[in-house]
């Protein structure tokens, strides 16, 4: 296949524009998109505070590596591009990549389970392994509407402080990961563990809590876990979407 790299794109940069391309076409097909309406951005390495996120009206299974478009902090297009980002959308992810220089890539969704689960009031509870991944590294934060102000941003990004998640009440999730392949592993995993809570509360069953101990020993499991989260499973993901759809790639 022969890539469509624009002129000027470095080799890291552009090995980076095929991950966030193939993060994209992991979202959509695993059922966690809303038409065109949230994102996925990754910090370019490199002093300059530049982001990647898709151009707005592309449906995700259309990003590609080529068409993702570079952004200064406030949004401006750093170099030649058709495309423009949704201002609404970059400006949840710039307040956190300002914020937080561990963080590479932010997912949001709207996705449906995660969005059940962040509108309850205990939030996520510790039902499933898949939930206990999750154990002291989400936080809360109440529904500020669709076009939040910059107050409503930096409390937003506050609220997350150094944690990987954020339940955003009545609107959807917010991942936060090192690398992309950490954050679509977040996005992934927390979503499972939504799905797993609304069904397990709406079969009506006295439900079984794991005790603080083995609680405890799950969390420390996922955070000592010497592998790069995400790392290992990336790419068998590539493999499968290079047999489904390589278009990603171009």
């Amino acid at each position: 296949m022969t890539e469509n790299r624009p002129e000027g794109i470095s080799d890291e940069e552009w090995a980076l524009r095929v991950d966030l391309a193939a993060c994209y076409r992991l979202i959509a097909h695993y059922g966690m998109t809303d038409f065109i309406f949230t994102h996925v951005t990754a910090r370019v390495p490199g002093p300059d505070h530049h982001l990647l996120i898709n151009p707005y009206t592309y449906f995700f299974e259309e990003v590609t590596a080529s068409n993702l478009i570079k952004c200064d902090l406030d949004g401006a297009v750093v170099g030649q591009s058709e495309h423009r980002s949704n201002p609404i959308g970059f400006a949840f992810h710039a307040v956190v990549h300002d914020a937080r220089d561990d963080v590479g890539c932010v997912i949001h969704t709207h996705s449906h389970a995660g969005t059940v689960v962040a509108s309850m009031e205990r939030g996520l509870l510790p039902l499933s392994q898949m939930a206990l991944r999750f154990k002291d590294r989400i936080a809360s934060y109440e529904y500020d509407g669709i076009a939040p102000s910059r107050e409503d941003l930096t409390r937003m990004v506050e609220t997350l402080g150094d944690k990987a998640a954020l339940l955003m009440a009545n609107h959807g999730l917010l991942l936060a990961g090192k690398t992309i392949q950490e954050a679509f592993h977040f996005a992934y995993y927390l979503e499972r563990a939504c799905r797993l809570q609304v069904d397990m509360l709406a079969s009506g069953e006295k439900l079984i809590e794991p005790s603080e101990k083995i609680q405890n020993q799950a969390r420390d499991y996922f955070l000592n876990n010497p592998n790069p989260t995400g790392a290992r499973e990336w790419p068998a993901h590539l493999r499968m979407l290079d047999r489904l759809d390589p278009g990603y790639r171009l």
